[in-house]
């Protein structure tokens, strides 16, 4: 037996009955405290199980929480910097000097101080190739290049002497003159605006003596001060120089010409969609016809459309192929939306077949589907150059070294492309066969090195890189056959860079004007830069163009006929349009220059012997 219930038992035999009553009253006092103490614990210990599960639960949320949060942390950073570089920095186009200012420290924040680059990267130079060079900061003009500049211009010639000078300077007959310094300048005379009163005679004729009057046919709207020319300069104003009409409106008054922006924008309206409509049509005609093209869309926004205002709608652009050898043709198309109807509209339902060159949009693809392979959609090197180059500077460039920077896969991805560009880039201004051959010499090995890479790290992913460099991946991969497009037709370009350029002047005027009121201006908009950027393209000035579409088209208007062959001398690229640009430019030199210079008059007799010849004039140039 234990030695303490040995004891215990001792003292109870000792204790008497009332000792034992109070000893056992005060032991089942102390078990009930106990069992109340025990009740406590485990309440308490229940609570912090609840609680510690509870905490458990609310650390993992966290933990995810954050793991979102420096996600979207990074993203933000990421879409911040590619803002500042999109409002400040040098383009996506222009890597190498990007690379060049991270590398030296420099921040690309100052709109002033940022330089104007070269668009593409020269042939046979890398990106990193050039990054220690010093560049000056302004090249060198090739000889001949200012007077090959100033040969469209036209010439005036003054002579500046003052005899009655000289002969008080050095005394009469005492001074000859040896030769002539010439000073060259280019002046600026304002356009004049003038009223011009045509006087048509009304005469009696006819054994009856009717009053006749003799037709004129010189005014484009009855009762309205309206000119060809005039309309002309508010349509280039508009679509060409990216003004809005207030601004016409107020650089007119200046001039004293009174006329309202609502006048202008209906005179607009009207001619475009009357006058112009037929000359948009056929260049829509002829774009199908040629079997290469080119496609893209901005946004657009249209007060009146019948949508909430907050409705975004789209500006397309069709452009014939960079690399057509026929007459360029560029067509801007106005939609309420992006969906894939305007691409059935413009291209399935006019039996357009050959291949489009786009970007990665969904529609473009779903086109060549429905169009039972008639029309092959052809991918775009620079968008897929572009996502490798926002991947690239997204990085901390900064604090890399050129060899550390070398060894990324995103500027490893982006050197090939630059040597599949480097390859193709010469290839523009030769013949299509020899542009065939070369590509498959030349181009071809460069953009199967390309994706050999891709594939490569497809295969071997590491977990470490950036979600912008797993999408640009993932969009040269997953666009592959139609980025090969290009290899399979001479006439197929390697980018839709010239799309993207020819919209750019419409992405300008509408930083301007902003919107458009109503869905008819819309539609007006887009003949107007359609007919300006093809004119352009073509090498015809806008302005002409537009004055010769407004004082030939009335002529045609009313004819009954189906006969449009008269379309074809409206187009820019026409014999008869180049030659009424050729006699209203030699006009306004008539009207503003005189055609032989002014001579002064010859100096008086003088004593010394001047050389021989030197008295007169030289030739006029």
């Amino acid at each position: 037996m234990r030695k303490d219930l040995r004891g215990l038992y001792d003292r109870l035999d000792t204790m008497s009955r009332d000792q034992m009553a109070e000893a056992f009253r005060s032991v089942l006092e102390a078990y009930s405290e106990t069992l109340a103490r025990t009740d406590t614990l485990e309440s308490v210990q229940t609570e912090m199980s609840v609680q510690y599960q509870k905490m458990k639960e609310e650390l993992s949320s966290a933990q995810k929480e954050n793991e979102f949060l420096k996600q979207e942390n990074l993203r933000l950073t990421e879409q911040l910097s590619l803002r500042k570089r999109d409002l400040f920095g040098s383009s996506s186009e222009k890597s190498d000097a990007v690379l060049e200012k991270a590398l030296s420290g420099e921040e690309d924040e100052d709109p002033l101080q940022d330089e104007e680059l070269p668009e593409k990267i020269p042939a046979g130079q890398g990106i990193l190739a050039r990054l220690q060079e010093k560049k000056s900061p302004r090249g060198k003009k090739r000889p001949g290049k200012r007077e090959e500049d100033l040969s469209s211009l036209p010439h005036r010639t003054e002579f500046l002497l003052d005899i009655d000078g000289l002969n008080e300077q050095y005394g009469e007959g005492n001074w000859s003159i040896v030769h002539w310094t010439e000073y060259r300048t280019i002046e600026s005379v304002r356009p004049m605006k003038y009223l011009k009163s045509v006087l048509v005679p009304v005469v009696s004729a006819g054994l009856e003596y009717e009053m006749v009057r003799v037709p004129y046919e010189g005014k484009l709207l009855k009762r309205s001060l309206v000119s060809s020319s005039l309309l002309a300069e508010i349509m280039y104003g508009k679509a060409v120089l990216a003004l809005p009409f207030y601004r016409i409106e107020a650089d007119l008054l200046r001039e004293g010409v009174h006329i309202s922006r609502v006048s202008m924008a209906r005179w607009c309206i009207r001619f475009a969609l009357d006058l112009f409509g037929p000359v948009y049509d056929y260049m829509c005609f002829l774009l199908l016809a040629r079997g290469f093209g080119q496609s893209d869309e901005t946004t657009l926004q249209v007060i009146n459309d019948g949508r909430g205002a907050s409705s975004v709608s789209y500006m397309w652009i069709h452009t014939t192929s960079e690399l057509d050898e026929g007459n360029r043709i560029i067509v801007f198309s106005y939609e309420l939306t992006r969906n894939t109807q305007h691409l059935r509209d413009f291209y399935l339902a006019h039996g357009f077949s050959g291949f489009l060159t786009s970007d990665a949009y969904v529609s473009y693809g779903l086109l060549e589907k429905e169009s039972d392979g008639s029309i092959k959609s052809c991918g775009c090197f620079m968008h897929a150059r572009r996502r490798f180059v926002v991947a690239l500077l997204v990085m901390n460039l900064r604090n890399m070294s050129a060899d550390r920077i070398k060894a990324l896969p995103e500027f490893e991805a982006q050197r090939l492309i630059d040597e599949i560009y480097q390859a193709d880039e010469p290839l523009k201004t030769v013949g299509s066969e020899e542009r065939r051959e070369r590509r498959e010499q030349e181009v071809r090995p460069a953009v199967d090195k390309f994706f050999s890479y891709l594939h490569e790290l497809d295969e071997n992913w590491d977990p470490s890189y950036s979600s912008r460099f797993r999408d640009a991946v993932s969009y040269s991969l997953n666009n592959e056959k139609q980025l090969r497009m290009f290899l399979s037709n001479p006439s197929i370009p390697l980018d839709n860079g010239f799309a993207e350029r020819c919209i750019r002047p419409y992405a300008v005027g509408r930083r301007n004007w902003l919107f458009s009121y109503s869905i008819e201006g819309a539609e007006a908009l887009a003949i107007l830069y359609t007919l300006a950027e093809t004119a352009e393209a073509c090498g015809a000035h806008p302005y002409y163009y537009y004055k010769y579409l407004l004082e030939e088209m009335p002529k045609h208007m009313d004819q009954k006929s189906t006969d449009r062959s008269y379309l074809e001398e409206m187009m820019p690229w026409s014999e008869t349009y180049k030659n009424y640009e050729a006699t209203q430019k030699a006009e306004t030199v008539r009207f503003y220059a005189d055609s032989e210079p002014v001579f002064p008059p010859k100096s008086p007799k003088q004593n010394r012997r001047p050389l021989p010849g030197i008295l007169e004039p030289p030739e006029a140039s």
